[in-house]
């Protein structure tokens, strides 16, 4: 009876070579993979707020939901967006972005809150990984001339609601990370896009998904972009023209196309 054959030591290193190189090969596309489930579950949590907001539009004669008092660190009390529509839906929403990984979901972003706070269910913390653009809660000033217009917060006033941000990623900064919404109508005065971009860290996610973000738009649907195809300026031709030149601006319903 013939004998069987061992491995010898040199063949089981080749072995164990490739095994590890193959690991090395498929670790990044398996990586990759898991963080495109996560931007997928994502768009899938805002495609539900989008059905939410068309079942309050149908209740609120086509009024949009607003923001709530003490909204930078109350994005969980009484009359916040998010507590409005989940009565409005009927089934527990989805707030959190699986790559949400701010440590205000389980830390306060402020160190005192005082008992009136408390009362109106404002604790501090994260709710929600999602924000509402401020053009369609509050009036707001025209970047140009300085005067009051706005809200443009009923579906009719909204001139493209399918070219129109309503929902974005809500950035990780203490001052915004327990927020209800963003202030994207103080971008134009900050002079430079260099300038914009340092708020906007602040404000926005706009990279938690391979350098994009998803974004929620007022007709319900979501998109993943890079944050410079939803707002840009062409700072030199502002300044030469004495007007906004936009590149893109998905923000003011009054530019948004």
């Amino acid at each position: 009876m013939q004998a069987r054959r061992s491995f010898t030591l040199v063949e089981l290193l080749v072995v164990i070579s490739i095994i590890a190189l193959l690991i090395a090969i498929m670790m990044p596309a398996l990586r990759k993979a898991r963080w495109q489930a996560k931007a997928t579950y994502c768009m899938n949590n805002l495609r539900g707020l989008g059905t939410a907001v068309n079942l309050y539009l149908n209740e609120e004669e086509e009024r949009l939901p607003s923001s709530a008092a003490f909204a930078h660190y109350g994005g969980g009390a009484q009359g916040s967006w998010f507590r409005g529509l989940q009565e409005f839906y009927g089934n527990p929403l989805i707030a959190r972005c699986p790559a949400d990984r701010c440590k205000y979901w389980s830390v306060p972003v402020k160190d005192i809150i005082s008992n009136a706070e408390r009362a109106l269910g404002i604790d501090g913390l994260r709710h929600v990984s999602y924000a509402l653009n401020y053009y369609l809660v509050k009036a707001t000033r025209d970047p140009m001339t300085g005067k009051s217009r706005g809200p443009y917060n009923r579906l009719g006033m909204v001139r493209w609601p399918h070219a129109t941000v309503y929902f974005v990623e809500l950035g990780d900064d203490p001052d915004f990370a327990a927020a209800d919404h963003i202030h994207p109508e103080a971008w134009p005065n900050l002079g430079s896009n260099a300038n914009v971009m340092q708020k906007v860290d602040r404000e926005v996610a706009y990279r938690r998904h391979f350098d994009q973000a998803n974004y929620g738009f007022v007709d319900g649907h979501v998109e993943r972009l890079s944050f410079g195809d939803t707002f840009k300026v062409d700072w030199d031709a502002t300044y030469t023209q004495m007007r906004f030149v936009w590149i893109h601006n998905m923000y003011d319903p009054l530019v948004a196309r």
